[in-house]
């Protein structure tokens, strides 16, 4: 169980600032080689079921085996998971499998739990504040209490390592170029069957797709759990963000067609009226809005001008396109490179946890740099020219780091 915010820990040697994927693996990755290392993780928002699927790709799965230091997580994982089938270049051992999100996070989070220790857990925590006197050798972070009660807590920490998604408040306050705001909105939705909606499972096999003019709709399920049915919406209509509740699936639905739908042929419309039930099915605290946003990761990580003492990964580092699916991988990725650089700058004194950073970024960028032009590059050819990825590439991407 996470801990009472009311007892947070006023010290300790890393501070997490996230705790989704990046952060929870991070979290057992340290935890695992240095168990003296207090490490404090604290996450804006509860553990719901949002969110929609992730295909953890080999060089994700390599990854996480480094991270945990031996099988146990990885085989949770993957007994959860779907191989993916893809073009014969990408079918090679081990393959991608498909995972619901918020399952990869809770085995994630079960097994940081369970490391216990040193490693510390808090929700519904929101980063107010990071301050970093210039001769002190801990940085100040403050967090606020997303609950009614408010409450401000105040951490000291040696590092902190944001790992907050594209709209990063560490890397806010660290004074870093903002992501490139797109013009496509991504909602992204989970559905628990329950003997309310227990057809609507069988009524999918595999994935659906549903398109109308600029909208797209995916439904997605996993054959292991016929409890769960994942949807992602892209859009390129906007105020889709702030809206929510009812009105918001309703304007969903328009945007796909459903109020037309006596034009169309009967197929059309039972696929119309099977969205419209898993849309209607999906409780509000499982879905989570996002407008979709890259870093410019052409000129490296950016000038730092604030906070020597903290650090990035995951999405706040380098979001990217999601031409295939790499970024959950490539976070996965930046928290194996810190551990490694943990190990060769383990006291942790101020000059020392500069030149851990400093290891950090420099040793990530270049595989970050190519990666991120590449999901990039193929994601913006026109309809027709798109292209696989050469078996050198493939080769390169899934050996990971």
């Amino acid at each position: 169980e996470e801990h009472n915010k009311q007892h947070a820990v006023s010290e300790c040697d890393v501070c997490i600032v996230g705790g989704s994927i990046a952060g929870l693996a991070l979290s057992i990755g340290l935890r695992t080689r240095f168990p003296d290392l207090h490490i404090a993780l604290f996450e804006r928002r509860q553990f719901t079921k949002a969110g929609a699927v992730l295909g953890v790709a080999p060089n994700g799965q390599k990854a996480i085996r480094e991270l945990s230091e031996e099988s146990t997580l990885l085989s949770s994982i993957l007994n959860e998971g779907q191989e993916v089938k893809g073009p014969p270049e990408l079918n090679c051992r081990p393959m991608t499998v498909l995972v619901f999100w918020y399952q990869l996070r809770d085995i994630l989070l079960e097994y940081a739990q369970h490391l216990g220790g040193n490693l510390s857990v808090y929700t519904q925590m929101e980063l107010q504040d990071m301050t970093e006197a210039q001769d002190a050798e801990t940085v100040t972070v403050s967090f606020q209490d997303t609950t009614a009660q408010k409450q401000r807590t105040t951490v000291s920490a040696k590092l902190v390592v944001g790992a907050d998604g594209i709209n990063s408040t560490v890397r806010r306050l660290m004074r870093l170029p903002p992501a490139v705001v797109s013009d496509t909105t991504s909602i992204r939705g989970t559905v628990v069957i329950d003997h309310n909606n227990k057809s609507l499972r069988q009524k999918i096999d595999g994935s659906l797709i549903f398109s109308h003019q600029d909208t797209t709709l995916y439904l997605i399920t996993i054959e292991k759990n016929q409890n769960v049915i994942s949807w992602a919406l892209s859009s390129k209509t906007t105020n889709l963000i702030d809206d929510e509740g009812v009105d918001a699936t309703e304007k969903i639905l328009m945007l796909l067609g459903y109020h037309e739908r006596d034009d169309k042929s009967v197929e059309e419309k039972e696929k119309l009226e099977l969205a419209a039930a898993v849309l209607r099915a999906t409780d509000p605290e499982n879905v989570v809005r996002a407008q979709n946003a890259v870093m410019d990761m052409s000129t490296g990580w950016g000038h730092r001008p604030h906070h020597p003492c903290a650090t990035l990964v995951g999405d706040a580092a380098h979001a990217c396109r999601p031409t295939d699916g790499q970024g959950g991988n490539m976070a996965l990725e930046d928290c194996v490179v810190l551990c490694r650089a943990f190990t060769k700058h383990r006291n942790l004194s101020r000059n020392n946890v500069k030149e851990l950073i400093q290891d950090f970024e420099q040793t990530r960028l270049p595989r970050v740099q190519r990666l991120h032009k590449d999901q990039s590059d193929r994601a913006q050819l026109p309809p027709g020219k798109w292209v696989s990825w050469t078996s050198e590439f493939v080769d390169w991407v899934h050996q990971g780091v």
